[in-house]
């Protein structure tokens, strides 16, 4: 729970015309459905190279055998550049991302075991942190930064029970999958719009991207309008992504460091493929965390020699989202999504969150796969968190803004370059922070 301080590193960008843009998981793209020819005596015409929708095509027939065997295998690319054009730090910084995702349905593969799958993916990581620096901002200006390494992310089985109305979960599992997250979120490419600080910054060792925690996850959906999800995942105090876990293979976990409980129940309203209603989403849900929280007083007053820490203690976060069409007419659609939540100051670094954004499609004439999107973030920093740097002879933290305009361009079905703008207010949420301004392109492919 020990506060860094570092500077924002953001970006202006020019990206490699080769790599296509990720979805709500940075390391699996969404799967676009398979196109189905009519039933006719005439063959489907072959489509070209720009109308498919992988790069890679059908690799002359052989992914469409392999589905019919159980598996499905898609991979994808994404490169960006981001410089920061304001603030303490400026230049300029590339990194990116190859990921490669394989589920096996297990009753194709096997005959006989019904409802059950297999998930797995790797990622290759590389290129140079953008918000890696001196000023400690809360989040990184980029979703697909992460640590340098070739790792294995999620591998899990799943088993659906009662006409599929309820599943189990377990293996490697992410938590910013699964809880506290949007659809609408998912253009926007700074990472506050994923696993945002309240969750990132509060609790220990919380399973995000790119890393996964041990974990079982359970979900019940006894309509096609309402879900309840929760979790178990294994916590290790000293987990350490770049170091003892740069691979993804350390399992281990401390029984003395507790669990992280996560729970989340939806309301689902016109998500039927031929609803005309606006489609909508609402969530509450919970993340609770025991073990080895101690008070920012107790820290400050150790630190300083005064007494010895208090007792440990409970840490938790509630929260709520909201993602919802608003227009939706000859075309063109408006959505807007609306996150918020809480986390007790005595134990937390960040106290308060809550972001909303609009994605905008259809109001470019002959541009319609495209997407423009803006959204605000804010991130309040802890009283009690204030006051104990303040006591240690560190800076006042009140919060941190970031505002994000974006607009991804389709260039075709496999294909999308995603000019960026991002403004950082009080990067690490100091009081002497200054600002920075970030300029960014993100280009991506999907094989």
């Amino acid at each position: 729970m020990s506060k860094k301080n570092s500077y924002i590193r953001i970006a202006v960008a020019a990206s490699l015309a080769s790599s296509l843009l990720s979805g709500a998981n940075p390391a699996c793209p969404p799967k676009s459905p398979s196109a189905s020819s009519a039933a006719t005596n005439q063959p489907a015409p072959k489509k070209s190279c720009w109308e498919c929708e992988t790069l890679t095509g059908d690799w002359g027939g052989l992914r469409t055998q392999l589905g019919d065997k159980g598996f499905t295998l898609s991979a994808s690319y994404t490169a960006e550049v981001f410089g920061n054009t304001g603030g303490d730090f400026q230049h300029a910084v590339s990194d990116g991302l190859f990921g490669i995702c394989l589920d096996i349905d297990l009753e194709k593969l096997t005959g006989f075991w019904k409802n059950a799958t297999i998930h797995t993916n790797m990622l290759y990581i590389y290129g140079t942190q953008p918000s890696v620096s001196s000023m400690g901002d809360l989040t990184s200006i980029s979703n697909i930064a992460g640590y340098n390494s070739v790792r294995l992310q999620e591998l899990w089985l799943q088993q659906q029970f009662f006409d599929r109305h309820f599943f189990v979960r377990a293996g490697l599992i992410t938590a910013d999958g699964y809880f506290f997250s949007a659809d609408t979120a998912c253009l926007f490419i700074n990472g506050t719009f994923g696993a945002n600080p309240l969750v990132a910054n509060d609790l220990v060792d919380f399973p995000q991207y790119p890393t996964a925690n041990p974990a079982v996850l359970l979900g019940f959906e006894p309509t096609k309008n309402f879900y309840f999800r929760t979790a178990v995942f294994g916590v290790n105090q000293n987990a350490n992504p770049a170091g003892n876990n740069a691979h993804g293979a350390y399992w281990d976990i401390n029984k003395s460091d507790g669990a992280l409980l996560s729970f989340e129940l939806g309301w689902l309203r016109n998500h039927e493929p031929d609803a005309t209603e606006f489609v909508a989403t609402y969530k509450l849900g919970a993340f609770v965390q025991h073990g080895f929280y101690t008070t920012w007083q107790s820290q400050a007053a150790t630190a300083l020699g005064v007494r010895n820490p208090s007792p440990v203690g409970t840490n938790y976060v509630v929260y709520g989202v909201i993602d919802h069409e608003i227009y939706k007419r000859d075309g063109r659609k408006i959505s807007v999504f609306g996150r918020g939540g809480f986390a007790p100051s005595t134990y937390s670094t960040v106290s308060g969150y809550y972001d909303v954004g609009f994605n905008f499609s259809g109001f470019v004439q002959g541009r319609q796969g495209d997407l423009a999107g803006v959204a605000f973030a804010q991130s309040l920093l802890s009283k009690d968190f204030s006051d104990s740097q303040q006591l240690q002879g560190g800076p006042a933290y009140t919060s941190q803004m970031v505002i994000e305009a974006t607009y991804k361009v389709q260039i075709c079905p496999w294909w999308s370059i995603q000019p960026d703008l991002q403004y950082i207010v009080r990067p690490s949420g100091a009081q002497n922070s200054n600002n920075a301004f970030v300029v960014g392109l993100r280009t991506s492919i999907a094989f």
